[in-house]
Order: C-alpha cells, then structure tokens, then sequence
C-alpha cells in the first residue's frame, strides 16, 4: 500500500508541495501506507533532491525536455505509467486547474474514485474518509471510497504549507516516460501585468461579492475601505468576471491568497475557492443577508443584513461619532 503525491508541471510554489506532503502525512499515519513523490516538467530534476531533503519523502522526477509536451494530458499519462507499478492506495494532487483537469481522467484509467476540492481526512469506521464541501459551500459532505485506488485533489490552505522536520532526507531518482502523440500543447503561462501589492500590503482588506447586483454599489465598498487606514478593495470571481473590478483584484485559488488584519466579505456566499484565499486573515467580518452562506461559518463575524442598508448605516455612524 502506498500514497503518490504528484506535483503537476509549471508548480513554481514550494507552499503547495509541503500543502500535499502534509496531507499525505495524514494518510500515512491513519493506514500505515508508504508515501512516494511524482515531480513532473521541464525544471522537474532540478530541485528533486531539494523537495527530498525538505521533505523526507523518496522523490521520482520525470522530466519533459520540450515544455510544450507538459501538459494536463502528458501529467495524466505519465501518472497513469508510475501507478501501473507502484499500484499506489491514494494519489494526491493540488487543486488546481492542472490538478482538475488530470484528477477525474487519471482515476478512470485505473479504474479508481475521484475526490476533488478535499479539506479534511479522518478514519472511519469502515475506511478512510474524506470531506469536502458542496452546494457552494453551504453543506460538507464525507465520502469514503469503496475502490482500491482513490484520486484526492487538496484544496489550497486545507492543510499548513510548512517544510516538515525531516529526520532524513529521502531518495532522489530520475524516470523516463515517453508521452507520445498528445493531443494538446503548452503555450505558455501569461503573468499578470498589473500590480497586486496594495493586497499583500494592505491591513484591512473589504471584498465584493456576488450579493451586489448593481455596478455602482462598488461606491459603497469603496467608501467602507476609505474608513481604514492601509486598506484596499478587492472581490471574488464573479465581480471580476465581470469585469467590475480588475483580476488583479481577485481573491481565491485562481487569484490572490491574502493575509491581511481585518477581511471584511461584502455579499460573498464563500465558495470554497474563496475560502481557501483568505484562512491566513486574521479576523474575517461577513455581511450577508443569507444567515446560511459558507462565508458565515468562516466568519468570526456575521452581520445579517442587506449589505446596501447596512454598510451606509456603518459609515454614517462612524462619521457621526468622529464629529
């Protein structure tokens, strides 16, 4: 018995491979199992032994010379090629767009379940079990495998990103996997171009949701971040696709993960992808009309209200009382 951690290529961010040792820490020692790391990509042998002195972890790197190969597709194959060997109880993967994309179509080729979006593992009476949440975020749900390989994508911040004491640094080795005639290509990673470092900087960040329904309520969210000193207006996916603010601005998995003083969730449901953004915050204020929204079971603060009545009542009175 075995877990395989697999670290997708293009993985620049050494947080989410000790995120996934620490999750498959937690499998080993609830079924004993032996843990083996997967580094996939054109950088892969370069920092192998490093991940396996940080680490502990017996680390095999396959390397992909033309980077265009590094795909989704080529990750799924040469995945597949590794377990078909080490036939491996568990493989643990980020909860990334990489990681989505080769989760559901790697457990198919093994004939495996698929978990996506994990937060928490526990042993159960008749297995292990694993929790992750659904209806966007208002309920969590524990499901336990009945295969005998599962596939578990870690949700981002589930577990802490810190390197592990190891006593022992693991083995490092290099395999060769042909991935041939793929269907798909790597063109590149478009950094962007804008600055977020008033969100790494800021003390106090307030965040639009999907609860304001008009463009021109972002007044509001603006002049409550006008009340704080080193503050900074930022919003979830669905402002920022719609363009109301710049992605730049975006907190979640697929934006920015922030740790400021005070967050304060303007009409966020608090979807788990949001979630995951903002578990570093210090105190997290939620103002929802919806007292079932995931926000407020995250929130060390929950006011239940229309967030246009309740936020220019918020600045009238602060105001008030500083006359």
């Amino acid at each position: 018995m075995s877990i395989i951690i697999a670290i997708p290529p293009h993985t620049e961010s050494e947080a989410a491979v000790f995120e996934l040792a620490a999750c498959a820490r937690t499998l080993q020692y609830l079924s004993g199992a032996e843990i083996r790391m997967i580094r996939v990509g054109p950088k892969a042998p370069a920092n192998g032994q490093e991940i396996a002195e940080a680490t502990g972890i017996d680390v095999c790197t396959v390397p992909i010379e033309d980077s265009k190969q590094a795909t989704a597709e080529a990750f799924t194959a040469i995945l597949a090629d590794v377990a078909a060997d080490a036939e491996p109880a568990w493989i643990v993967l980020p909860h990334t767009a990489t990681g989505l994309d080769t989760a559901p179509a790697l457990a198919v080729s093994l004939n495996g379940a698929c978990i996506t979006g994990v937060e928490k593992i526990e042993k159960a009476d008749n297995g292990i079990s694993f929790t992750r949440e659904i209806f966007n975020g208002k309920l969590t749900t524990r499901l336990i495998p009945e295969t005998e390989n599962t596939v578990i994508t870690v949700q981002t911040g589930a577990y802490a990103a810190e390197p592990l004491s190891a006593q022992s640094a693991g083995s490092h080795a290099v395999r060769r996997v042909e991935t041939n005639q793929l269907r798909s290509r790597f063109n590149g990673i478009r950094a962007e171009t804008a600055d977020t470092t008033s969100l790494d900087e800021s003390d106090v960040l307030v965040a639009a949701g999907n609860g304001i329904k008009d463009r021109e309520d972002l007044e509001l969210i603006h002049q409550l971040a006008g009340l704080f000193p080193k503050s900074a207006v930022c919003g979830s996916r669905p402002i920022c696709d719609k363009n109301w603010l710049p992605h730049s601005r975006q907190v979640g998995v697929t934006g920015a993960v922030v740790s400021p003083k005070l967050y304060i969730a303007c009409g966020i449901s608090g979807a788990s992808q949001h979630l995951a953004g903002i578990r570093q915050a210090k105190l997290i204020v939620a103002i929802n009309k919806d007292q079932r929204a995931a926000i407020c079971n995250a929130a060390d603060v929950c006011i239940i209200e229309d967030l246009t009545t309740f936020i220019p009542l918020l600045i009238e009175t602060y105001k008030g009382e500083g006359a």
